[in-house]
């Protein structure tokens, strides 16, 4: 794995930390008796902070015989549904740091990260592809707005074979569902605001505050991803916790003409000699072009004859 190249080495189901030269299955071990971090180092100097999130994520990645790696691959799914759902995992984009994922791990079961999936510097479309269809359903939490634009783009998709945007539910539940990350400051009186123990409140992007943003959200974030009928293919999350994206009927009207603008805003379906001039192929092609930049297949342009 591209990510610890250099800091382990040996049996990939028995690593040795390369600085250390001690065994990370030892590390796990510690850690199994209920040893937090500073107490593991404290007996053992030699390790560093980051020895111990390697561990941990190594645990989870690749170690199958490890209860992490068990309820990595089993995923999240919602409480308190009578309904059968597909498992999520929570998946962080390049533009986050694998290091969250250690902190996580004691409170979100099923996370990863892109590095961690052998897929650094990947294409946007490759990673949504990689993702699509692979047993779990992926939540992406990401900083990059293109992830949002996939979104839109295989849900207008979904929604031009159907001519509507209702009936598609399970086209959609093939696609990753995306969490944006809405990291804009607020004023400088709210950022300064105490909590009740006279403490600022953590940074929205420290390791901290992140790792308290997805796993207070966590179970929302299945219940989104697993919602009957999906009505929305993203979610952001802001400082203050989860914002709806636009919803399928507002996607649909986004890639629309509309001969008036009073009309569009009443067309909730297409019929085929529509296609032609009812959907702003331009606009359409414009994003899928954006979307498929560096990407090993991009998305060729489409047109009405796609969609007889």
């Amino acid at each position: 794995m591209e990510i610890f190249a250099q800091r382990i080495h040996g049996d990939p189901q028995d690593p040795v930390l390369t600085q250390s030269g001690m065994k990370v299955r030892d590390v796990l071990a510690l850690r199994d008796q209920g040893m937090r971090a500073p107490e593991i180092l404290k007996m053992h100097p030699e390790l560093t902070d980051g020895d111990i999130d390697i561990c941990k994520a190594l645990a989870m990645i690749s170690l199958e015989d490890r209860s992490e790696y068990r309820r990595n691959a089993a995923g999240i799914t919602p409480r308190k549904s009578p309904k059968d759902h597909r498992p999520i995992k929570l998946l962080f984009d390049e533009n986050l740091s694998w290091k969250y994922i250690p902190a996580l791990l004691d409170r979100v079961a099923a996370v990863s990260h892109i590095e961690l999936e052998d897929m650094k510097s990947a294409a946007d479309l490759d990673i949504w592809r990689e993702f699509t269809s692979n047993g779990s359903r992926a939540v992406i939490i990401t900083r990059d707005y293109d992830f949002v634009q996939l979104a839109e783009v295989f849900a207008m998709e979904a929604m031009l074979r159907n001519r509507a945007y209702k009936g598609i539910d399970d086209d959609l539940k093939q696609f990753p569902f995306v969490v944006h990350i809405d990291s804009a400051k607020p004023k400088r009186d709210k950022s300064e605001r105490k909590t009740r123990k006279g403490k600022k409140k953590a940074d929205f992007l420290s390791r901290e505050g992140m790792v308290e943003a997805c796993s207070k959200q966590a179970q929302n974030f299945a219940k989104e991803a697993n919602k009957e009928p999906q009505r929305t293919v993203y979610m952001g999350l802001t400082r203050n916790g989860l914002r709806q994206g636009l919803r399928l009927p507002d996607i649909f009207k986004k890639y629309r003409t509309g001969r008036h603008i009073d009309e569009q805003s009443k067309v909730t379906s297409l019929r085929d000699a529509d296609l032609a001039e009812e959907v702003d192929w331009s606009a359409l092609n414009k994003v899928r072009a954006h979307v498929s930049y560096k990407s090993g297949i991009p998305l060729e342009p489409v047109g009405p004859e796609d969609y007889l």
